[in-house]
């Protein structure tokens, strides 16, 4: 690659004495040039071998000859790159490899290199490595290491008679715990090269893929993007250098040219029109390269704008040119939507001089007696669903009283048909067989399940409908509608399964069924037949019933989603036995008024509310779940150590004082032995208000034995929450020491 020199014209008065600078070839110069310059020292000896490599291959014009490379392994830790080019003599050999900036490549773009540091890159990482060279009928073998004093050296080791083709090879041995860092490298390095290199070592290795799926001149948008390569980059000579957008915005880019750095795109270049960094990992940002990237950007914005541009002017309706904005909005290849919406906010798109974007506005102001539908269909279920709906006798709501205008706004989907109505009775079946057609038919995308449909919706249809469905089809852009008695297809005529139903029979809770999740065993709380069996019961009877509106339970305005837990809950309180949820007759509100007039029946949500109720009026349950909660905000130690033995162990033991009445108080609170998980489950379906008061009481409690607490200075040092056994001993007794200290004083 030519290397870009500004010339300077310097004058010097008088008769001046000029010295230049040299560098000192020191062990830490060469380090500096070998190691330092590269940040990531494995992809560095991949990208500079193999770019040496290829150099020589177009050197020897064998451009489209891959090179060859031996990836490590565990049993084979070698890697190597060789060429089938030039080759050198030992002169060149000896040469090249002890010089550094001396290269044969600085006055030409055909070539990759051009400061002869990268045949030195293996030293960044090893501290010796080979060379072969076969050059002519002769195979020379050389080692490359550094000195005990830190400078590089070559020497070579062999040299035998060949018939192999003129190349170079050049190996190092790697560490084993690199083996997969060198070929995880080697997949990023190596993406853009051409033609690939042949891979050895690692079976059915390949470099990271390269998706382009737009493609332009000298540009191309990746389709799928790993995170560590974002944005903008520009590729010169099979090498991927990140573009500093940051950088770019101080060359006053076009909107459009700022709106490509921001798509994950690759700009091609040839080698020598931007100047890169030694090391080979960033742009040099020149006055030339800028120069340069700035065109590149700018052709780049053109053509990409032109590219999807040309599609919407290939339309021949405004209609069709809505949809083809729809398909690039809602495409399911993200870099062409990326590209698209990054485009259409630096330079709308247009048609025939007219604004494209994703909304259609119907002016509805003199459109009488007409409905606008948009219909969906799901593949999995057989319902036709509606969204959308414009229904003209309820106008009022589509206006807008800041633009004081009557428009109706309709989402647009690509492909979408626009149907008129003719029909009147069965269309609506008619448009779900078409729509499942759309859906079944190879290619299908999601889309193919939408329809607009137009209809009139006076007696007089024909003679209204005319002028203005021709103002709506107008208004869309002048589809080209289809109607619905031409499509095709039949009402199906839909079979009665109505079925008199037995007064005496009766449907009995048998509970949520089973396996209706994604695991086994869960439960599926949602009313269906399988929750009940058809059992034949006399009104006269009498039993538990449960109020039923449907299939669902009905309680408190809304269904009992785990009316499963509530009936466990109650037998678990005892208020009701297990045996009366066995048989458990759904009613709704006419066989609940029947069976009223036996007065035997009992509804068993009221019941199971009413029980609870009574058990809970001086909020005995609910002090279950206060002092569940207070064991969790005062400590589990505390609980296990302090409060529950505190009546049989520790009370008698302490004296009077704010202490013991504060231990009093919580322990009340412990007085029933119930289960506060079932307590406040139960609280929870029921719908009560106990969280009010179990909330207050617990932070009232908490706030009081903090006030306690600060009475004993001891305490701030104790954690509650792993008091011991031994631990709740001293407290009683540091608690004792300080009341007796009190009533001395």
């Amino acid at each position: 690659m030519k290397l870009h020199q500004d010339k300077r014209d310097v004058e010097c008065s008088g008769e001046l004495v000029v010295e230049s600078f040299t560098i000192k070839a020191t062990a830490k110069a060469f380090a500096i040039l070998s190691s330092g310059l590269y940040a990531n020292k494995i992809r560095a000896v991949i990208r500079e071998l193999s770019c040496n490599a290829w150099d020589s291959h177009v050197a020897a014009n064998k451009s489209t000859t891959p090179i060859e490379i031996h990836l490590p392994t565990a049993l084979d830790p070698t890697f190597y790159v060789k060429d089938f080019g030039i080759g050198l003599d030992d002169d060149d050999v000896k040469h090249l490899y002890t010089t550094y900036f001396e290269s044969t490549k600085a006055d030409s773009n055909d070539f990759v290199g051009a400061l002869g540091l990268g045949s030195k890159s293996p030293f960044s990482y090893t501290q010796s490595f080979q060379i072969e060279s076969r050059f002519n009928g002769t195979k020379s073998t050389y080692t490359a290491f550094i000195k005990e004093t830190g400078t590089p050296g070559i020497t070579r080791m062999a040299q035998v008679e060949t018939d192999e083709t003129n190349g170079l090879t050049v190996s190092l041995q790697i560490k084993r715990d690199d083996v997969h860092k060198f070929e995880n490298e080697a997949s990023q390095a190596l993406m853009y090269f051409t033609p690939m290199p042949t891979f050895l070592g690692r079976k059915n290795f390949k470099p990271h893929s390269l998706a382009h799926n737009i493609v332009g001149d000298g540009w191309k948008v990746r389709e799928t993007e790993a995170s560590w390569m974002q944005g903008a980059y520009v590729v010169q000579g099979f090498v991927a250098y990140p573009i500093d957008a940051e950088l770019m915005r101080d060359s006053k880019l076009s909107v459009s040219a700022m709106k490509v750095l921001e798509l994950n795109v690759d700009l091609y270049v040839p080698i020598g029109d931007v100047d890169v960094a030694a090391s080979r990992e960033a742009l040099q940002y020149t006055k030339g390269t800028i120069s340069n990237l700035k065109v590149k950007l700018e052709q780049a914005a053109l053509d990409m704008h032109a590219t999807v541009q040309k599609e919407f002017d290939k339309c021949t309706s405004l209609w069709t040119a809505r949809m083809k904005f729809q398909s690039f909005e809602d495409t399911d290849n993200d870099a062409l939507n990326e590209m698209f919406k990054r485009l259409q906010g630096a330079k709308p798109f247009v048609w025939q001089g007219k604004k494209l974007d994703g909304e259609l506005s119907i002016d509805i102001e003199k459109i009488e007696n007409i409905d606008i539908t948009l219909y969906h269909k799901s593949r999995h279920h057989k319902s036709l669903s509606t969204s959308c709906h414009f229904t003209s006798t309820d106008k009022q709501k589509w206006y807008n009283t800041q633009q004081k205008t009557f428009h109706y706004s309709l989402d647009l989907h690509p492909a979408m048909p626009v149907l008129i109505d003719d029909m009147y009775v069965g269309s609506k079946e008619i448009i779900r067989q078409f729509l499942d057609d759309r859906l079944s038919k190879a290619g299908a995308h999601r889309y193919d399940r939408y329809a607009v449909v137009i209809r009139a919706t006076t007696k007089d249809r024909e003679l209204v409908a005319k002028p203005e469905i021709a103002k709506i089809l107008n208004d869309l852009g002048n589809p080209d509608p289809m109607l619905v008695s031409q499509l095709g297809f039949t009402p199906i005529k839909k079979k009665s399964y109505y079925k008199k139903k037995d007064k005496n029979v009766m449907n009995v809770w048998v509970g949520f069924p089973q396996n209706g999740g994604y695991k086994k065993n869960q439960i599926r709380r949602t009313f269906s037949k399988l929750c009940y069996k058809a059992t034949e019961i006399n009104l006269n009877d009498g039993g538990w019933f449960l109020p039923c509106d449907k299939l669902a339970v009905m309680w408190g305005g809304g269904e009992m989603d785990h009316l499963d837990t509530i009936l466990s809950s109650a037998i678990q309180l005892g208020i009701v036995n297990e045996a009366d949820t066995k048989m458990l007759v759904t009613m709704n509100e006419k066989e609940q008024k029947l069976a009223a007039k036996a007065g035997t029946w009992t509804n068993m949500i009221a019941h199971i509310e009413s029980e609870f109720a009574k058990m809970n009026a001086n909020h005995e349950l609910d002090n279950c779940c206060v002092i569940a909660q207070l064991v969790d905000k005062l400590g589990r130690g505390m609980a296990q150590n302090l409060i529950v033995p505190w009546r049989k162990q520790w009370r008698d033991q302490v004296e009077d004082s704010v202490f013991k009445n504060m231990l009093n108080k919580i322990v009340d609170f412990a007085g029933n032995k119930n289960n506060p998980q079932v307590i406040g489950t139960l609280n929870g379906l029921l719908r009560t208000k106990a969280h009010e008061y179990i909330d207050k009481t617990v932070e009232a409690v908490v706030v009081e034995w903090a006030t306690v607490c600060n009475q004993y200075e001891m305490f701030g040092l104790i954690s509650w929450s792993y008091l011991t056994p031994q631990h709740a001993q001293i407290v009683i007794n540091y608690v004792n020491t300080v009341e007796r200290a009190r009533q001395k004083i």
